[in-house]
């Protein structure tokens, strides 16, 4: 699994298998010896344990107050320090921790410290999309990219990972998600589920624009995979620029925990009876199923105790030497790793239904309201066609077995009249074979070609940049046919003489707009094509020639044919 950027990401527990907080239903392997009397009224009994605790802990905190004091002389001595640091244990073993702040007021970038202001951009009942906007003075001469991390719903705050936000600030636009705890969300503001992650993140990389890149954390990895996976087959022109998925539960069968072993054996209604309880009065979340919160502490708790225990008892020793700093560092832990939110019932079981039990995602068997998820990549296929590609029409569908292949084209169409007469107002797929290039402009004998070449480079420029606003990710641009004398047949004399002369120079400018594009490849056509028999004049298929040019197309794509 993913080390964290904070000491508080990961501990170490007495087995051969470490565990991350956080990782999905760590706290389940802890409640494997208790019954269906344990979860029911466990959180009631929480609540009012909690209740009842307040005056002795407001007691104690006024306590260690009074023995800290400068002014008291038992401040001075053994039995003044060690009452100060026992009261101290005490009211922080029996707090209810709230959401840590993100404490990020400034970040450097190119040498100047800029200072980071938290804005919310988006909001649902479960979550909030946060922006960390940086107030430059100057913005950078490069456009920084635009980063979306997608933070762990698994029982801790994203602020778990504040190291990580600070690492990516000085060089991204960042922006991460940050899930609202179950019992603060009123029943009457409806329920959430995996497919309700799903919808989240698609409606996210929606405001972004699809000009983002994804981080997934653990846990969200497979629900992200899944929202990008239904945005490709839809052609959502959103779609972000790349995906990473840290240390998530892909496939479990691989490298099986504790947790995975018990989540097979003992099945989903297990679970439901188990650990599912309801809110109880006077939280907002009132008579909610949730998997709560204090639960999941107590298997992070139990995996590690003797390391906690020993930690606190530092912590005594460290207060009553008056060694604020060690003190200090484990406030600041045990601050961000007791504070501890509720997760939907129906989010948290589903989950361990489907990628803890069933394995849906790796077996292919995953769906999102109904609709099936295929995570391979690219699914969806826009061929741009003149006169000459169209010829493959039938062919690339065949060639591409699961894809979905749109055709777009006519004959006779250049380059510059793509956009304005077949893609205004939607989008095209996550790779665009471009089969056109034959209906150019360009003069004999390289007359004039300097000009003629940069109004072709701009045409297919601007084309280019305007199927990656549609949703484009990579592009395949056919090169053109040059056929040498001996292979052009009676049929297709005419049109080797009147325009094959041309030919050479547009596969000039398609090798330069490959050199410096990265995103662009060449489906080489003009390699394999210098033959009889692919043709039934000059350059329009016949048969045999589709069969091979939506090789030529497949392979480019880096699908292998046949």
């Amino acid at each position: 699994m993913m080390k964290k950027d904070q000491s508080a990401a990961a501990h170490n527990g007495r087995g051969a298998r470490s565990m991350p907080i956080g990782e999905f239903g760590g706290a389940a392997a802890a409640t494997d010896s208790h019954g269906p009397m344990y979860a029911a009224p466990a959180y009631w009994l929480y609540e009012l344990s909690y209740a009842a605790l307040n005056p002795a802990r407001a007691f104690a905190d006024a306590g260690r107050l009074f023995f800290k004091n400068p002014a008291n002389p038992l401040a001075h001595t053994p039995f003044g320090k060690a009452t100060s640091a026992a009261l101290e244990l005490f009211e922080r073993s029996t707090r209810r921790y709230g959401q840590p702040t993100w404490n990020i007021a400034s970040t450097q970038v190119g040498g100047e410290r800029v200072p980071v202001n938290i804005v919310p951009v988006w909001e649902r009942p479960f979550c909030r999309l946060l922006h960390f906007k940086r107030a430059f003075e100057r913005p950078p001469r490069r456009p920084q990219p635009r980063l979306l991390i997608v933070a762990p719903m698994s029982g801790h705050y994203a602020t778990l990972l504040r190291g990580t936000v600070e690492g990516f600030l000085p060089n991204h636009d960042v922006y991460i998600t940050e899930w609202i705890d179950a019992r603060m969300v009123p029943v009457s503001l409806g329920s959430f589920d995996l497919d309700d992650y799903i919808d989240y993140v698609i409606s996210m990389l929606h405001l972004l624009g699809g000009d983002c890149h994804v981080i997934a954390v653990c846990q969200p990895s497979v629900p992200v995979l899944a929202a990008i996976a239904r945005m490709e087959a839809d052609g959502d022109p959103y779609v972000p620029h790349s995906m990473v998925l840290m240390g998530g539960p892909i496939d479990t069968r691989v490298n099986p925990t504790a947790v995975n072993t018990l989540a097979e054996r003992r099945g989903v209604e297990w679970f439901r009876r188990n650990v599912i309880t309801k809110v109880p009065f006077p939280n907002p979340g009132f008579m909610r199923d949730v998997y709560p919160g204090f639960l999941q502490l107590h298997g992070f708790v139990s995996m590690n105790l003797d390391r906690h225990l020993e930690a606190h008892r530092k912590l005594f020793q460290h207060l009553i030497e008056g060694d604020g700093d060690s003190a200090q560092k484990h406030r600041e832990f045990y601050d961000e790793y007791l504070a501890v939110m509720d997760l939907c019932a129906e989010f948290y079981l589903q989950t361990v239904e489907t990628v803890f039990i069933r394995h849906a995602l790796p077996k292919g068997r995953m769906t999102h309201r109904g609709i099936p998820i295929d995570p391979a990549w690219p699914k969806t296929v826009t061929l741009l066609t003149d006169s000459v590609t169209l010829g493959v029409r039938h062919a690339l569908p065949a060639a591409l077995p699961g894809y979905r292949v749109e055709v777009v084209g006519r004959p006779a169409l250049m380059v510059k009249q793509v956009v304005p007469e077949f893609l205004q107002g939607r989008g095209v797929g996550s790779v665009v074979v471009i089969g056109l290039a034959y209906n150019s402009i360009f003069e004999k004998d390289r007359k004039g070609y300097d000009r003629w070449a940069a109004m072709w480079d701009r045409h297919a420029e601007k084309l280019l940049a305007d199927l990656k606003l549609r949703g484009g990710k990579k592009f395949v641009w056919v090169t053109l046919r040059e056929p040498s004398p001996e292979v052009v047949t009676q049929k297709g004399r005419h049109q080797y003489e009147k325009y094959a002369w041309f030919f050479p120079y547009v596969n000039e400018r398609l090798r330069a707009i490959a050199e410096r594009q990265p995103d662009v490849v060449l489906a080489d056509w003009e390699a394999v094509s210098d033959r009889q028999g692919v043709t039934y004049d000059l350059i329009h298929l016949n048969q045999t020639g589709a069969i091979l040019m939506a090789s030529v197309m497949t392979n480019a794509i880096g699908v292998r044919s046949g």
